[in-house]
């Protein structure tokens, strides 16, 4: 099993989640405004990008679970 490579505390879980939910529902703005859009592929890479970087620094399980839990969030936030 691979080892988080940053220790997970509560105050940082907090601001990637903040930073999850606002990339997915800036994505999904985007999506509805248009899906072909460069805007659109722009944001679809930043939520990559930012799933990556939880992937390096937490290891997949703990960033699939903060993932999901952001994705829940944003559903909330949906205009």
């Amino acid at each position: 099993m691979m080892q988080a490579l940053v220790p997970a505390n509560p105050e940082t879980v907090g601001r990637l989640l903040e930073q999850g939910t606002y990339l997915i529902t800036d994505f999904r703005n985007a999506f509805k405004e248009d899906p072909e859009s460069q805007n659109t592929a722009f944001r679809a890479l930043q939520v990559t990008g930012w799933k990556h970087t939880l992937i390096a620094a937490y290891g997949k399980y703990w960033a699939e679970e903060i993932h999901q839990d952001a994705e829940r969030m944003a559903r909330g936030k949906q205009k």
